[in-house]
């Protein structure tokens, strides 16, 4: 079913209000989140690894040492 003319802002609009409601209801205030967060203790330095890099060269964290470093890692599967 196609939907054209006067439809589409109604539909459109009754689309966000159920993603809206529906976020709402699942996640909670960002607040009530942040509450139930919990610190992982540091038991110590980080342990040596070795990753591949883009260019295809290695990157140690041995390669860090005495600078700051975010690692970011990322999947999508």
């Amino acid at each position: 079913m196609l939907i054209t003319g006067r439809r589409v802002p109604v539909v459109l609009c009754l689309v966000v209000m159920v993603v809206a409601l529906g976020s709402l209801a699942m996640g909670g205030t960002l607040e009530t989140r942040m509450a139930n967060l919990q610190l992982v203790p540091l038991t110590g330095p980080a342990k040596p690894f070795t990753l591949a890099k883009l260019d295809g060269t290695r990157l140690t964290l041995a390669d860090l040492a005495g600078q700051p470093a975010l690692l970011y890692f990322w999947a999508s599967w």
